[in-house]
């Protein structure tokens, strides 16, 4: 991977790069450790952080979502789901891939 910008500090030393993956995301590698993004779903929709911890409050938030109205359950293949209903500040690692579904926290109005 090749720089795509530098950014200096005061005194001339290299402080952040910015760097392009093959899919032209922006990516910044701090003190020249390389970043890097973490993407997930919630809902079927991709989303991304830089975090390594977020909360379901958090990921909730970040999709436009309405913490005060949903909860977050986390989507495991071969498992059941991990419902973070009553844990809406539960620290969450967040790994590339994860798949999240929102419920609503009262009853479904009825037609």
């Amino acid at each position: 991977m090749v720089p795509d910008a530098d950014v200096r500090c005061n005194s001339g030393q290299r402080r952040h790069s910015f760097y392009r993956k093959a899919d032209e995301e922006l990516f910044m590698a701090h003190d020249g450790q390389h970043g890097h993004l973490i993407h997930y779903k919630v809902d079927d929709e991709p989303e991304s952080t830089s975090e390594k911890f977020l909360t379901p409050t958090q990921i909730m938030s970040s999709a436009g979502i309405d913490p005060q109205t949903n909860y977050l359950e986390q989507i495991v293949p071969g498992h059941d789901p991990i419902s973070y209903k009553d844990q809406a500040n539960a620290s969450i690692e967040m790994r590339n891939g994860m798949h999240f579904i929102t419920k609503p926290t009262g009853a479904m109005p009825v037609s």
